[in-house]
C-alpha cells in the first residue's frame, strides 16, 4: 500500500477514558466532521443510516458543506437475537 493510499488513524487524547465518550450522536457526528476535514466542499455525499446514523450524518454535512442522504437499509440478525446486528442489506 503506498503512503497515499493509507487512511489516517486519528487519536484523540479528549476522548480517551471517558464513558460515555459523546453526549449524544450530534456531539459524534460534530467529533466526526473535525477529522473528515479533507471532504469539505469536495462534493462528496454524507449516507445515513436511519434511525442513529442520520443523527451523526447531519452535522458532518452541515459542518462540511455536503448534501446529505439516507440509505434505508435492513438490519441482519441472528435467529435467536434480534438486537444484534452482523451487517446490514439494501435493495
Amino acid at each position: 500500500m503506498d503512503t497515499e493510499d493509507r487512511i489516517p488513524v486519528f487519536d484523540l487524547q479528549a476522548m480517551r477514558d471517558r464513558a460515555p465518550v459523546f453526549s449524544g450522536r450530534d456531539a459524534a457526528g460534530e467529533v466526526l466532521a473535525g477529522m473528515l476535514q479533507d471532504y469539505r466542499e469536495s462534493g462528496a455525499l454524507v449516507l445515513a443510516i436511519p434511525a442513529g446514523g442520520v443523527a451523526v450524518g447531519a452535522p458532518i454535512a452541515k459542518r462540511l458543506h455536503l448534501d446529505l442522504d439516507v440509505a434505508v437499509v435492513n438490519k441482519i440478525t441472528p435467529p435467536w437475537n434480534a438486537e444484534w446486528g452482523f451487517g446490514a442489506v439494501a435493495f
